[in-house]
């Protein structure tokens, strides 16, 4: 599995970061002009990375799903499936995210192309309807 299947997009990473999530990650997105191999796609990189403190710009926090399930908060009700063949052609997101609250019987459901991206979609939803804060 490559890496960038295992952490949240970039796109969820910087909604992220605008919903001020405080919480490090092990990953980061990363950009910079001058890199070695000739390009100013987004890269990741670890925390410990010689690619770090080059010249470049962090572009926000790629959260592992490990990392995102310990910011999703504890006491809701959330169950989640990987749904590997029946959305093969027709759609990419295969990773299904539900999430009960107790307080008034509601619940939320999103999906992801991967497991990161599912919880990422959920703990964005979750940070823009207030029902959870940073």
């Amino acid at each position: 599995m490559k890496l960038e299947d295992q952490v949240c997009s970039l796109k969820l990473a910087k909604r992220l970061k605008e919903l001020r999530v405080k919480r490090a990650s092990f990953f980061f997105w990363k950009s910079d002009e001058d890199r070695e191999m000739g390009t100013s796609e987004p890269y990741l990189v670890t925390h410990n990375s010689r690619y770090m403190s080059s010249k470049g710009q962090i572009e926000a926090s790629a959260f592992t799903a490990a990392e995102l399930g310990e910011i999703l908060p504890k006491d809701a009700v959330t169950s989640w499936r990987y749904f590997p063949d029946e959305f093969k052609d027709d759609a990419p997101e295969r990773w299904h995210w539900k999430c009960f609250w107790s307080k008034d019987d509601d619940f939320a459901r999103v999906w992801g192309e991967t497991e990161a991206d599912a919880r990422a979609k959920m703990l964005i939803y979750l940070l823009e309807k207030k029902l959870v804060s940073q």
